[in-house]
């Protein structure tokens, strides 16, 4: 707590920790009665669903993710391709911000089903984002949605031929020489509504509670994977 009896968090998790990242977030008051439990609702919210796995499942040992980045093509278009190397190596991405350029990200499926792959960011703000382009359901759809990942296929975000979102972009706080944030990636071989798991960061003066809806009991897993995100001769602190 500081002198008004606020209590300021300090992101001690590990995860984001051990490459050297340390974030303090403004002082929530705890004169009102509401503020202070209502954040700790969404901090435990954002821990619990980016440690979400299923322990009775190895699809997401099935795909792989790789992460590039882009460049627009040598003709008239406006398609992007990527730029080697890989990014992603050992389920880390690990790179140095070039403010403004486009990144993109492959995923293959390595598996014999189909997929539904969901897509979030988790933040060092504590916000959990969904891409656009694989929001889990959108008002007034009731067809029956393909699955996007087919068996021993693979799609591309933000490039290629087989590309199924925009390209995004990675910019640090003028703060900041690391950020640690986290891509997600639901599989599963149903399509689910995963709304439930977005939110804005809790360290904000607008908010409005949320109901924590339960998993379906589908085969589904999940990818959890950093970002390590570096300002230029900033260098890198794992092994």
């Amino acid at each position: 707590m500081n002198a008004a009896n606020d209590v300021v968090f300090e992101l001690c998790d590990e995860a984001v920790t051990k490459y050297g990242v340390s974030r303090r977030f403004p002082p929530v008051p705890t004169d009102d009665g509401h503020t202070l439990p209502w954040v700790l609702n969404r901090v435990a919210h954002y821990f619990s669903e980016l440690n979400r796995r299923n322990v009775n499942s190895q699809l997401a040992e099935k795909v792989t993710v790789e992460f590039y980045k882009l460049q627009e093509l040598d003709d008239d278009t406006d398609e992007l391709e990527k730029v080697e190397p890989n990014l992603c190596k050992g389920n880390i991405i690990d790179f140095v911000v070039e403010d403004g350029s486009p990144y993109g990200i492959k995923l293959r499926n390595k598996s014999d089903h189909d997929l539904y792959p969901y897509v979030f960011q988790f933040g060092s703000d504590l916000s959990i984002f969904e891409d656009e382009y694989f929001q889990s359901s959108k008002p007034g759809i009731t067809y029956k949605v393909e699955p996007t990942l087919k068996k021993h296929d693979e799609i591309t975000l933000g490039f290629g031929p087989n590309n199924y979102a925009e390209p995004c972009s990675c910019v640090l706080e003028d703060s900041q020489n690391t950020d640690v944030t986290f891509l997600k990636i639901f599989l599963s071989t149903t399509a689910l509504d995963l709304n439930h798991i977005k939110q804005e960061t809790p360290f904000e003066t607008t908010r409005a509670l949320k109901t924590c809806t339960k998993p379906r009991k589908d085969k589904w897993d999940a990818l959890t994977i950093p970002i390590i995100q570096r300002r230029a001769g900033t260098s890198s602190t794992y092994s």
